[in-house]
């Protein structure tokens, strides 16, 4: 009895359309997950800020990937704040020449 009032009240009235379905919390977790990541995905493809560390990083979820460990070094390369310009003359270089290969 209680099956059946609580389908009525998901069921769409006259249609037969059921319009709620249960899903396991695990499944949500990993639709809302992955629906974060194409949003977040979007913003960075759309922003005009992160240039450098676009270069670095084009895709949000390739990021997601690497485990590395965030220090004052990372984020000064990857940001462009700090003295580091050096050092992108060097990547650059070293991105070139492994892109070309």
């Amino acid at each position: 009895m209680a099956d059946r009032l609580a389908k009525a009240a998901v069921t769409a009235e006259n249609c037969g359309i059921v319009v709620y379905a249960k899903k396991p919390k695990s499944t949500i977790i990993k639709e809302t997950k992955e629906e974060g990541v194409i949003k977040w995905q979007n913003e960075w493809n759309t922003t005009n800020k992160g240039a450098v560390c676009k270069k670095f990083f084009p895709s949000v979820r390739q990021r997601m990937k690497l485990n590395i460990e965030i220090c004052p070094e990372l984020t000064a390369i990857t940001t462009g704040h700090g003295k580091t310009k050096h050092i992108y003359t060097g990547l650059e270089s070293l991105m070139t020449q492994h892109a070309d290969v």
